[in-house]
């Protein structure tokens, strides 16, 4: 169904969901890309339940991919020392092209973001299955793209994370500069954007979590450098209403003030090409709370406001996504 979805679902599925629903959408733009990227195989230990779409609309051509991530895989590991996490959760790339014996290509012809879901302690044995853990999610899908955020449920795993994820295509841009359309952003509620620059996974590696991805202009964060857990914001993709605030509900007129975030063309505020139309972030603490519903203004448009903790941590997802 496009449109707005919610419930409780393994990622599995989720995946396969908004595949499905993005080849069934208008305009026909979204097509199944290699059968033998498929669901099928969910077994621990395997990164093989995954899906593959291309995306044709006019001269522009990409491919766009998800897995899920069921393998311990080593996602930091300090300057300092040896200490390191494990990781699983579920793994997005644009591609320019596509092998079906190989899948997508080695940057700098590809992109990757594994979002981080599950995170274990390596000196701990890692991660749980995350075959049949439950995610309870809030989605909308159209032909343009999709905005997820979960929440997984508890397991033994000590740093679960929640998530927002967005992958959302525009028709124009303020300036032709030679790049698909398109760009991808995610965070999670514990660490926004937790990323290792060291010399054991820094650069291009495919186990980084990456806040944004932009075909082919960058990727944030892809630098040097030891742990950190950095807000996305300003680094390609910014939306303050004003200073220290992003969307909030006025004591004095009642109205909601926020900004659509602004997709930059460089890891920067500073180069906008547009605007997105599917999610917004928001206050608390100023008149907006979870479940409010704002309509946009001339426009048939709402956004319903979510906010995400996780079973690990009270810090939370504040966003508002495409409800109408």
């Amino acid at each position: 169904m496009v449109g707005y979805m919610t419930g409780t679902k393994n990622v599995h599925d989720l995946i396969d969901d908004i595949a499905n629903t993005l080849i069934a959408s208008s305009g026909g733009y979204w097509t199944n890309n290699d059968s033998t990227w498929n669901t099928n195989t969910r077994t621990e230990g395997t990164n093989l339940s995954r899906r593959s779409l291309k995306y044709l609309k006019g001269s522009e051509t990409w491919y766009f991919s998800m897995e899920v991530i069921n393998t311990n895989t080593n996602i930091y590991r300090s300057c300092a020392n040896t200490n390191y996490y494990y990781a699983k959760g579920i793994r997005f790339a644009f591609s320019q092209t596509w092998t079906p014996s190989t899948g997508y290509p080695a940057p700098p012809n590809s992109q990757t973001s594994l979002v981080y879901i599950l995170v274990g302690n390596g000196s701990n044995g890692g991660c749980n299955d995350i075959l049949n853990m439950q995610t309870t999610y809030y989605m909308w899908i159209d032909e343009t793209g999709f905005v997820i955020m979960g929440r997984p449920e508890p397991t033994a795993d000590p740093n679960q994370n929640s998530f927002i994820v967005v992958v959302e295509h525009s028709d124009t841009k303020e300036y032709t500069d030679g790049y698909p359309n398109v760009y991808l952003f995610s965070q999670t509620n514990i660490w926004p954007t937790l990323h290792d620059g060291s010399s054991n996974n820094g650069g291009e590696n495919v186990q980084l979590h990456r806040s944004i991805l932009r075909p082919w202009a960058y990727v944030w964060p892809n630098n040097g450098g030891c742990w950190s857990a950095t807000q996305p914001y300003s680094y390609g993709i910014s939306y303050y209403v004003t200073c220290g605030y992003w969307g909030y509900k006025s004591l004095g007129n009642g109205k909601v003030y926020y900004v659509k975030p602004v997709i930059n063309n460089e890891a920067n505020a500073v180069t906008p090409i547009f605007q997105s139309e599917l999610f917004f972030p928001w206050n608390e603490g100023v008149g907006l709370i979870d479940g409010d519903v704002i309509a946009l203004e001339g426009t048939s448009k709402k956004f319903l406001c979510k906010s995400l903790d996780s079973p690990d941590s009270t810090n939370r997802l504040n966003f508002a996504i495409r409800y109408v």
